[in-house]
């Protein structure tokens, strides 16, 4: 059983898909009034730092003029509709009676991170938690496991599990060189990935996750 679960936030314990979509669509009605994005667009955003997609949509504009529309829009709809994934407050809560240290590795700013545990109630849940600024480099770099195993002391990367939801968390569990669960819990489900997106464990509902690892062994 691994020692250490290392949690992607939004799409793995948030569900955020709608306030992702609301706020998104919001965005290009002020900046893009003429472009009609489709919903695998407006999900495209989820895993991204912020800071890549806003250049990448608006690179004309000013970043941090468009960061705090950004925030304005998404306050609102992150207390509106945010949500935990069903029973996923269940596994974290088991992990941590069997001994298993729980840490939070996210590409969302501190006080936006800080403010979903709130709307989540989970704000004191995890052992330790990396968001973006915290590390010099964003997901997919794996400064942020690495910073989580030096705070927690488990070093040993077969202890380590990392789950997550998509593309970015592949990614930074493989250069990190530990074990990937992804997430397609319904309704979320993953964009176009490559013939090398190849995690060790896929899973659907949360209350699978400790049979998932016993099956695996």
């Amino acid at each position: 059983m691994y020692k250490l679960v290392i949690w992607d936030m939004d799409g793995t314990v948030l569900d955020s898909d709608l306030v992702l979509v609301m706020t998104w669509t919001d965005l290009f009605k002020i900046y893009k009034p003429d472009y009609t994005p489709t919903i695998n667009k407006l999900l495209s955003f989820s895993g991204p730092s912020l800071t890549e997609s806003i250049t990448g949509e608006f690179p004309d504009l000013p970043l941090e003029e468009v960061r705090a529309k950004y925030f304005e829009i998404s306050h609102k709809y992150y207390w509106e509709f945010g949500t935990a994934y069903p029973y996923v407050r269940d596994v974290i809560d088991e992990c941590k009676r069997r001994g298993i240290k729980v840490a939070l590795n996210t590409n969302k700013q501190r006080k936006h991170c800080e403010m979903s545990l709130e709307i989540l109630k989970m704000v004191d849940l995890f052992d330790y938690v990396i968001s973006g600024g915290d590390v010099p480099h964003y997901k997919p770099d794996p400064e942020g496991v690495y910073k989580i195993m030096e705070e927690t002391g488990i070093t040993n990367k077969k202890d380590i599990l990392y789950v997550g939801d998509g593309i970015y968390d592949y990614q930074t569990a493989k250069n990190a060189g530990i074990d990937c669960m992804i997430s397609t819990i319904p309704p979320h489900r993953l964009p176009p990935v490559g013939d090398d997106f190849n995690p060790r464990y896929f899973i659907k509902d949360y209350r699978d996750f400790f049979a998932i690892l016993e099956d695996a062994k």
